[in-house]
């Protein structure tokens, strides 16, 4: 009875959740003083994951190969030579992987890049969506307040740290998560605990921030993003919103209230 019930739980929708979990305790290890540690417990994650995905149903599996990619997203950052220090750099090197990734495994899976959010669905409601990222950064920049990853707001020095941040925070995580995770997360889990679940994955990666309101407001992120991606069928209005919030979060607002 106890090797059935282990292997139900093994093989059906427990699993995902004891991954989240130790998901969530790698992250506290990458927060606190043990990234090493962390380091380890991600690779192994990633290697459970993609091993656990060849062994499942066809729902779970893709939901398992999907999740990989996050524990593979911060074995990279941590991996990032201590010499590149600009923040604006960092991000490219992080997000281009995860940006071809993603698309790799989109088709692998059997997604077409339109059915992971790669349209223009919508258009005209994205266009609303985007102008949420102003209010966004803003309301962000009341949790924390990082520094500014530019000296100055002159044009010249502006082009290209916004475009890493539109590109390489805003499209690339909003086409990982609320594209290919959460499409994975919908088919194994329904609407409903998929949409949280991956709102809960993205709210966990915040945690190297310190702070827990700005989990909490990541993960109500997520789940406004989440569910916008659900009802219109494309991450277009998202990933703007995203990655314009950041460019407040980190460029505007800082020099401004400097």
């Amino acid at each position: 009875m106890n090797r059935s019930r282990a292997s139900s739980f093994f093989s059906g929708t427990g699993m995902v959740w004891c991954y989240l979990g130790i998901l969530l305790f790698a992250e506290v290890l990458a927060a606190g003083a043990y990234p090493a540690v962390s380091l380890a417990v991600h690779v192994a994650l990633a290697v459970a994951l993609l091993v656990h995905s060849a062994f499942s149903k066809e729902s779970l599996g893709r939901l398992y190969a999907a999740l990989s990619l996050a524990p593979l997203l911060r074995v990279v950052s941590l991996s990032i030579p201590a010499l590149l220090a600009d923040p604006v750099y960092q991000y490219a090197v992080v997000n281009i992987p995860l940006i071809l990734a993603s698309l790799v495994a989109a088709r692998q899976l059997g997604y077409t890049w339109g059915e992971v959010g790669l349209n223009l669905r919508g258009f005209w409601v994205q266009i609303p969506v985007a102008a949420l990222g102003p209010l966004l950064g803003w309301l962000e920049r009341l949790v924390i307040q990082p520094t500014p990853l530019v000296a100055s707001l002159e044009p010249s020095t502006l082009i290209w740290p916004v475009l890493s941040l539109i590109l390489f925070t805003g499209f690339s995580e909003e086409l990982l998560f609320r594209g290919l995770m959460q499409r994975a997360a919908i088919g194994a889990l329904g609407p409903t605990q998929g949409i949280c679940y991956v709102a809960l994955v993205f709210g966990v990666l915040h945690l190297g921030w310190h702070s827990f309101p700005d989990v909490l407001f990541a993960v109500a992120i997520g789940l406004i993003f989440g569910w916008i991606v659900y009802r219109t069928g494309s991450i277009l209005g998202v990933a703007l919103a995203h990655g314009i919030a950041n460019v407040f979060l980190f460029i505007v607002l800082p020099l401004l209230v400097r």
